[in-house]
């Protein structure tokens, strides 16, 4: 079987108590295979890079929370 996972589904699922987590899960598992086009990879890369960036922002020590 082939999925087509929306970027937030795959996104999400990446928490271990996310109602997604098991269909990462199974996909992790080969019980299905990933169905892709060069637009939602295009889409997975952005949604992960402004992850990734703003994970590096809220990291920084330039950034502190307010109490």
């Amino acid at each position: 079987m082939m999925v087509c996972l929306d970027t937030n589904v795959l996104v999400q699922a990446r928490a271990t108590g996310h109602v997604f987590f098991p269909i990462l899960n199974a996909w992790v598992a080969g019980k299905f295979g990933l169905a892709v086009s060069t637009p939602i990879l295009l889409e997975y890369e952005e949604v992960i890079a402004q992850m990734t960036t703003f994970s590096r922002i809220v990291r920084s020590p330039q950034v502190r929370t307010l109490s």
